[in-house]
C-alpha cells in the first residue's frame, strides 16, 4: 500500500496499511532473506504441549532361525523393538518495535511519515528476530555468539574475537553479558552487560563497545565467552533458553546424561545422536571431510537426494580451491523469489547439495538429511510472525509509555527423527 493512500495517522488507518504491507508472502520473504539453514530448514505447525517425536531405537532382536528361540525372546522385556519418544521443549523468541505517540501526533495530518518510520521499525526487528533464528538454529541452546580472543586488551572498547567469523553475529545496540564458559558457570558479575558500538573490523573480528569492556563488566577476561541479553541464564546452572539448535541435537562430543534437546539419555545409543567425524589431527581437505560426510550418513541411511551440507563461506571456498571432485553450481530456490547459491557435488553416493552460511560456525560442518530436521512452530509455523494472540493487532497501545509498539517473534522448537543420519565434522580450523 502506497503511503499516499493512507489517509490519516490514526492507530486504526496503521494498522490496516501494516496488515496490506507486511502480509504472509512479505513476512515469507523475511524469514528466507537471512541464513542457508535457517531458511531452509522445513517449518511445520504444531498444537499440542509438545512435540513428540517417536524413534524406533533398534530392529527387533526376537529373530531366530530356530521359532522357539525367537519366541521365547519376544516374551522378555528387552526382546521387544524398543521406541524412545524425543520431547523437546518449546522456546521463545521475542522483537518489539516503538513508536513515540509524539510523533503520530505531530505528523497525524501526513500519514506517510508515521507510516514510513513505523515500517522501518518493524522491518529493523523482523530482521533482527530473523538473524537471531539463523544463528540460533546452529547452537546448543544457550546463545552464545562468540569468545574473546587473548589479544584482547580487557580496558578498552574493543572486543577481539577467538573466530572473526563470528562478527557477523554481532548488531550495533546489541547488548551482551559474558560468562567464563558457554553453560556451566554464572555469568560475570550477575549478568553485567556491555554495548555493541558496532563492527570495526569484519575480517579482524573487532567489535567496538560503548565503554571498556572492564568498566561495563569487571570480572570480565580474556577468553570468555559473550551472549546477548536474555539468551542465557545468569545463574551457575543457566537452562537453555535460546533455541536447541544443531549443536544440541548434534554434539561433537557424546552426551552423558538426559539433554534437554530431545528429552531423553542419548549417550548409550548412536541410533539416537548425530555421527560424530572428529578431523582436528587430520591431515584431509575440506572438500575429504565433506565426501567423508556424505559416505557416513549414507552408510547409516541417508538419502542422498535429501542431504545438504551446510559450512561456513570460509570452509566453501576451501572446498572451491580444492575442487577435485566433479560438481556443478546449484540454486536452492525459496519461495518469494529468494534462492541461494551453492554447488552440487559428485560422490559414490549421488549429487550432494553444498551450501555456504555465514551463521555457520566456522569450526563445524554438518551434513544433514534434510527429511529428518524440521522446526516445529508452536500454533503457527512463521518465522517471525507478529505475536498478537490477544486479537488486538499489530498495533498496540502502550499502558506504561506514551507510544504504540508492535511485536514479533515466534514459539517453537526444533525436532529431529532420525538423528544418526545426521552429520557434524569438527575442524581444526
Amino acid at each position: 500500500m502506497s503511503q499516499g493512500s493512507t489517509p490519516g495517522a490514526t492507530i486504526t488507518t496503521l494498522a490496516d496499511a501494516l496488515m496490506l504491507n507486511y502480509d504472509l508472502p512479505f513476512r515469507g520473504k523475511v524469514g528466507w532473506s537471512k541464513g542457508a539453514l535457517g531458511a531452509m530448514i522445513k517449518k511445520v505447525r504444531w498444537s499440542g504441549l509438545k512435540p513428540v517425536i517417536p524413534i524406533r531405537n533398534a530392529n527387533s532382536p526376537a529373530v531366530s532361525n530356530d521359532f522357539a528361540t525367537a519366541q521365547n525372546r519376544a516374551k522378555t522385556s528387552t526382546g521387544i523393538t524398543k521406541v524412545y519418544q524425543f520431547l523437546p521443549q518449546w522456546y521463545k523468541k521475542f522483537g518489539v518495535a516503538q513508536i513515540d505517540s509524539l510523533l503520530i501526533a505531530a505528523a497525524s495530518d501526513s500519514a506517510g511519515a508515521v507510516y514510513d518510520e513505523l515500517c522501518t521499525q518493524i522491518d529493523g526487528i523482523m530482521n533482527g528476530t530473523t538473524h537471531q533464528f539463523s544463528t540460533d538454529v546452529y547452537r546448543n541452546g544457550f546463545g552464545c555468539i562468540g569468545q574473546i580472543d587473548a589479544t584482547t586488551t580487557i580496558a578498552s572498547t574493543r572486543l577481539i574475537l577467538k573466530e572473526p567469523e563470528d562478527s557477523v553475529l554481532f548488531i550495533d545496540g546489541m547488548t551482551l553479558i559474558a560468562a567464563v564458559d558457554d553453560h556451566t558457570s554464572a555469568a560475570r558479575n550477575a549478568g553485567a552487560t556491555m554495548e555493541v558500538v558496532g563492527v570495526e573490523d569484519y575480517e579482524k573480528g573487532y567489535i567496538t563497545m560503548t565503554q571498556n569492556l572492564s568498566t561495563a563488566i569487571a570480572a570480565i577476561a580474556v577468553g570468555d565467552f559473550v551472549f546477548p541479553e536474555g539468551n542465557r541464564g545468569v545463574g551457575a546452572t543457566p537452562a537453555p533458553t535460546a533455541l536447541n539448535g544443531l549443536d544440541a541435537w548434534f554434539p561433537a562430543t557424546v552426551p552423558t546424561t538426559t539433554d534437554v534437546a530431545s528429552g531423553v539419555d542419548r549417550s548409550k545409543s548412536a541410533l539416537l545422536r548425530g555421527t560424530i567425524l572428529d578431523f582436528t589431527s587430520s591431515t584431509k581437505n575440506k572438500e575429504d571431510q565433506c565426501i567423508d560426510a556424505i559416505t557416513a550418513s549414507a552408510r547409516y541411511g541417508g538419502n542422498p537426494a535429501n542431504m545438504v551440507y551446510f559450512t561456513n563461506n570460509t570452509n566453501y571456498k576451501e572446498i572451491l580451491l580444492f575442487g577435485t571432485a566433479k560438481y556443478r553450481p546449484d540454486t536452492t530456490k525459496g519461495p518469494y523469489g529468494i534462492s541461494f547459491q551453492g554447488i552440487k557435488i559428485q560422490t559414490d553416493n549421488g549429487e550432494v547439495k553444498v551450501q555456504p552460511d555465514r551463521y555457520c560456525p566456522v569450526k563445524r560442518s554438518y551434513l544433514l538429511d534434510m527429511s529428518t530436521v524440521k522446526f516445529y512452530g508452536c500454533g503457527s509455523a512463521e518465522v517471525p510472525r507478529f505475536i498478537d494472540d490477544d486479537g488486538v493487532g499489530k498495533i498496540l497501545r502502550m499502558t506504561d509509555a506514551a507510544a504504540v509498539e508492535s511485536r514479533v517473534g515466534y514459539y517453537g522448537t526444533i525436532g529431529c527423527n532420525n538423528p544418526i543420519v545426521n552429520v557434524v565434522n569438527v575442524h581444526k580450523t
